[in-house]
């Protein structure tokens, strides 16, 4: 059995597990004590890291995943893909939008969002355009990936 690494994405609570460079599994830690091993659809729960390090041959990494680029541009405080042209913020949905030309009519949402495409599958976007989030549900926008992660770990535990 080859050994896995599994490098923390928010501190102590997620992990997301690794071997030779490809995403295996995640850990999960459980509110009240515990974690939980997911991986192929199937979920394991252990009483602690080290019997989910014994059972699957794994080395805790102990620093988080970089997420952000220090230099990464925002609008309104929320991440952004690319130079921002024509931006505005929707003050009754809180959504700030913007376009990647000057001449472009598709305009894009900054920041983080889970969209739901069907019933429970949600997915993470990172600056989706603007009729995505008007067409399906979601949640957002958040300021990094984390944020997201954990919004969407509380509203859709069902799914974890």
């Amino acid at each position: 059995m080859t050994q896995k690494t599994a490098t923390p994405v928010v501190k102590n609570k997620f992990w997301i597990v690794e071997e030779k460079g490809t995403k295996v599994a995640n850990i999960q830690a459980i509110e009240g004590g515990g974690f939980t091993y997911v991986y192929n659809g199937i979920r394991e729960r252990f009483p602690s890291l080290k019997d989910i390090e014994i059972r699957y041959n794994l080395v805790l990494g102990n620093k988080p995943i970089k997420q952000e680029k220090s230099n990464t541009p925002t609008l309104y405080g929320f991440p952004v893909e690319g130079k921002v042209y024509n931006e505005s913020y929707n003050v009754q949905t809180r959504i700030p939008v913007y376009s990647k030309t000057p001449a472009s009519k598709s305009m894009y949402c900054a920041g983080y969002y889970c969209v739901e495409l069907d019933t429970d599958a949600w997915i993470s976007h990172f600056c989706p355009k603007l009729i995505t989030i008007k067409r399906y549900p979601y949640m957002g926008p958040f300021k990094t990936e984390n944020e997201m992660l954990e919004a969407w770990k509380i509203a859709c535990p069902h799914l974890n």
